[in-house]
């Protein structure tokens, strides 16, 4: 069974496994159904990376003591199909089960649904900063209406689950959600933040020891893609997340979501149903359920059990609930209890559930989605770009040429992940001092994830979607009078430019760069439109075609030449093997020493117009300072 890592935890330890059963086919936590079947715990198999002081990996198997028997009630749910990769469920709203909290503030007595959309993490990430910027992982996903209804205490290790066609597939385990101030109880307002299944399927079917590359073990099978001509390799059994009609039918009569995969995660000789921390299980086998690596981080399998009662619902008719012992709880080796991350496990049964009768089943499991790029508006550095028009026309020559902007169509920063571009300035050298001549260095564009995910810190507060993130991480990039400097990248024999030098972390205790740490740029195509709107005469309009023609065939000015190098400068590269670009150059002031550490750059975009960043003239008074 699969589980929040967290559920198996008991304040500090994990819950031993005497003190742990599974109830499935359970719909009423008062009421012993005749078609509930309650599992001992054989295993808690924690993520490897969960740990109790944050909420990374917070996912756990629990490995069941007793085959399950299915029925109509009890039923594996199917995992996320691999073969839907990069499929982007934002928008899309998933059914959440629990016992959490009710309006009334006390457990629900009742198997309790609702009914939830998909948000992006980002827009999650900009709802609560405090909370979030410290937590929020690439490995989690975000939902919520915001409008007072969703999981809250009680509820963790829930699923998050999405039809497709006949097939149920749990997709997200409920992990976290923001407190109420100054209570422990959730902000029915907020967001509630979920493991991303899809993210652990390789952690699971090694767990599992199912699937392996080109084979399937026995129980597993190649499965059919919803999507027409696909086929997909999963963890999944056949006949996972389909339901008995009695489900069916009990749902469009009562409006209300339950499911043969669905159980509760209970402690042998311990009344946990009015606990805030009780946890949810899904079955995704007839032998391991999934949770929560913050439900069963705590567990200590010497001195609890754990069960469940699969098929436990009250509805007349239904047979008694399988009652399972979890042998074995697998929670993700990097789930950390701290803020969360990773958080999912494993749970093995000691007795294999029984799935034959329909009344209970697994669900499926979701495929990987792999982090987009849409991002959040940041505090502090927002919108770090500038136009600078000069007083008289510029001159060009094979010496002073424009540089191309990115093409008008969509755009996004995933577009040039992993591309390098070239970055040129005056910054400091090794020796802490700005350079008397024009350095260059190559850097590779990563995406935002992995930068906020290597200083939450620094990047927690500022990071944004109109950003770009860069660096190799060596020790070569931009530093302190690098700032408003271009990342340049070539197309077809064009240079466009794309990033402005923004901002990066400093050195602890001083105001210089860290050059092992990410560059933050800010996405000059994110700002097209108003850099053809920013000036108020009309010249750089007229100066500026942008279109949507592909970038090969686009000229972006009215010269052109823009991004284009003349053979003196290409010979000069070729000889030096350095970058000089004819449209990088220097923003100087009159009467000043212009030799200092916030020196900025800028480049040529029309015979008008330089670009460069905001925070490099922001302070610019044009009466004192020319």
């Amino acid at each position: 069974m699969e589980c929040a890592a967290h559920c198996l935890y008991d304040r500090h330890k994990l819950i031993a496994l005497d003190r742990l059963a599974v109830i499935l086919g359970r719909a009423e936590l008062s009421v012993e159904e005749p078609w509930s079947r309650s599992y001992a715990p054989e295993r808690l198999i924690l993520h490897p990376g969960y740990k109790q002081a944050n909420v990374k990996d917070d996912i756990a198997l629990v490995k069941l003591a007793s085959e399950i028997t299915t029925s109509d009630y009890i039923f594996p749910v199917c995992l996320w199909p691999r073969g839907l990769v990069h499929e982007d469920i934002t928008g899309r709203k998933g059914f959440v089960v629990g016992y959490g909290l009710n309006d009334a503030g006390s457990t629900s007595n009742h198997l309790l649904d609702v009914e939830v959309p998909v948000v992006d993490r980002w827009t999650c990430l900009e709802s609560n900063r405090g909370t979030l910027s410290s937590q929020l992982a690439s490995t989690m996903l975000c939902a919520g209406a915001r409008d007072g209804v969703g999981p809250c205490n009680g509820d963790s290790g829930g699923g998050m689950f999405f039809r497709a066609g006949n097939e149920w597939h749990i997709r997200g385990i409920v992990s976290f959600a923001p407190n109420l101030d100054g209570t422990g109880k959730c902000d029915p307002k907020q967001y509630a933040i979920y493991t991303d299944v899809a993210k652990y399927l390789d952690w699971i079917a090694n767990e599992l020891g199912n699937v392996t590359q080109g084979n399937t073990s026995e129980g597993m099978a190649n499965s059919t893609d919803f999507r027409e001509g696909q086929t997909w390799l999963t963890v999944n059994r056949d006949g996972c997340g389909l339901e008995a009609p009695v489900y069916t039918n009990l749902r469009h009569s009562a409006s209300a979501f339950v499911a043969p995969w669905v159980t509760k995660i209970e402690y042998v000789g311990e009344e946990r149903a009015g606990r805030d921390n009780e946890c949810q299980a899904y079955l995704i086998t007839e032998w391991h359920l999934l949770t929560l690596a913050s439900c069963v981080a705590d567990v200590d399998q010497n001195e609890q059990e754990l069960y469940v009662r699969l098929g436990k619902f009250s509805i007349p008719g239904f047979p008694k609930p399988q009652i399972r012992y979890v042998e074995q709880i697998i929670i993700h080796e990097r789930f950390d209890k701290s803020n969360n991350a990773n958080d999912v496990a494993l749970l093995k049964l000691r007795k294999k559930a029984n799935v034959d009768e329909g009344f209970v089943n697994s669900i499926c499991l979701a495929p990987a989605m792999f982090e987009g790029d849409d991002w959040i508006t940041q505090l502090h550095v927002r919108d770090d770009i500038a136009l600078i028009k000069v007083t008289t026309e510029i001159d060009m020559s094979a010496f002073i040429q424009p540089v191309c902007l990115w093409p008008s169509v969509p755009i996004s920063g995933t577009d040039i992940v992993g591309r390098r571009g070239a970055v040129v300035g005056f910054g400091l050298t090794e020796l802490d001092k700005p350079s008397d001549v024009m350095l260059d260095a190559e850097v590779p564009v990563v995406d935002l994830w992995s930068c906020l995910e290597s200083n939450r810190g620094a990047f927690g507060t500022h990071l944004a979607r109109t950003m770009l993130c860069a660096g190799g991480l060596d020790g070569v990039g931009p530093c302190n009078g690098d700032s408003g400097g271009g990342l340049f990248l070539e197309i077809g024999g064009v240079w466009y430019v794309r990033g402005i030098v923004s901002f990066a972390p400093n050195l602890d205790g001083v105001l210089k760069c860290d050059p092992t740490q990410y560059t933050v740029f800010t996405d000059v195509a994110k700002y097209l439109d108003w850099i053809a709107k920013a000036d108020g005469n009309g010249t750089l309009v007229s100066a500026l075609r942008i279109t949507n023609k592909p970038v090969a065939a686009q000229s972006m000015i009215n010269s052109a030449e823009c991004g284009k190098e003349s053979t003196q400068i290409v010979r000069e590269r070729t000889e030096t093997n350095s970058f000089i670009f004819p449209w990088a150059t220097t923003i100087e002031f009159v009467g000043i020493d212009y030799r200092r550490q916030n020196e900025c750059l800028a480049y040529l975009i029309s015979e008008w117009h330089l670009l460069t960043s905001a925070t490099c003239v922001q302070d610019v008074e044009e009466n004192e300072q020319e």
